[in-house]
């Protein structure tokens, strides 16, 4: 599972899967639709997770 808030990729990887295409009718998930697009394409040993607290994105919700 992959979050946008805390999830890298190469342009050129993001270009050959043709990015987000085939996921504008979804109101979220984009991440997630990529994460899988990508590893589909380049296989599992594309994808990568930082098991290290100073690799952590922190995202502050709107107040509104």
């Amino acid at each position: 599972m992959s979050s946008a808030a805390n999830l890298a990729y190469r342009k050129a990887a993001f270009l050959t899967v043709k990015g987000y295409q085939g996921n504008f009718e979804y109101s979220s998930g984009d991440g997630d639709f990529l994460l899988k697009k990508i590893v589909n394409e380049f296989g599992a040993e594309s994808c990568r997770y930082m098991h290290h607290h100073t690799a952590l994105v922190y995202t502050k919700a709107e107040e509104s």
